[in-house]
């Protein structure tokens, strides 16, 4: 995919999640123009998730945006995410889950340590769960894998090293003003570098003491949650 088309998907993504956070009649509408003035065949993919719904049975009430109701709208503006998000899923090959990008990126309250970001069951039935506190621990290790590992190769080492900081200001709450997928796709390239080594290398696994379950939930959470 070319670079601005990427930037243009990226950017009414932001701009789709920041009209949900605040929750506005105004800026959910701009929003929602923003994107099927845009990005191309929008209004088309729109109209088949429409049609999708009437025939398992859903009342449609899908109309011109001046006559588009507050739920209407909000689903035309998720349905944009999903359409969005196909069309990076198709360009890369780990695709961002949804889910995590407004978790990391758009929570309207500040995230605690304490908070779980993703949980599986485990073997057995047991639960495993990655908090906060344990992404910021994986994003501590992946900084030091990518300076150690990575040096020869600058330009993606400050990439990615700008992503890890990038996603720990935005677990930290604090304001970014970065690419969104592009960041925690770097983030999730280098934590899964980071899995292989840790299962391939009997003594970076005891170094790490514990951080290799951490690190697959972390790229769970980022490609599934």
């Amino acid at each position: 995919m070319q670079q601005n088309i990427y930037d243009l998907l990226e950017d009414c993504q932001t701009r789709i999640y920041n009209a949900l956070r605040k929750n506005t009649r105004t800026d959910k509408e701009e929003a929602y123009t923003y994107a099927v003035t845009h990005v191309n065949a929008m209004d088309a993919e729109l109209d088949m998730k429409w049609d999708e719904l009437k025939r398992l049975g859903y009342i449609v009430h899908k109309g011109s945006l001046a006559k588009m109701d507050d739920v209407s709208l909000d689903v035309n503006l998720h349905f944009c995410i999903d359409i969005i998000n196909k069309r990076m899923r198709i360009n890369f090959s780990s695709p961002i889950s949804p889910n995590a990008v407004q978790i990391v990126f758009f929570s309207t309250v500040p995230l605690e340590q304490s908070t779980v970001l993703y949980e599986e069951k485990g073997t057995g039935g047991t639960e495993r769960r990655l908090k906060v506190s344990d992404l910021l621990a994986v994003l501590s290790y992946a900084k030091k894998f990518a300076e150690a590992n990575l040096d020869a190769d600058f330009d993606r080492y400050n990439g990615e090293l700008m992503a890890i900081k990038t996603v720990d200001l935005a677990i930290n709450h604090k304001p970014v003003d970065k690419p969104l997928n592009k960041s925690l796709h770097l983030v999730n390239d280098v934590l899964t570098e980071f899995a292989k080594v840790l299962s391939k290398d009997k003594e970076t696994k005891r170094t790490a003491s514990g951080i290799s379950l951490l690190v697959d939930l972390a790229i769970d959470f980022l490609v599934r949650g």
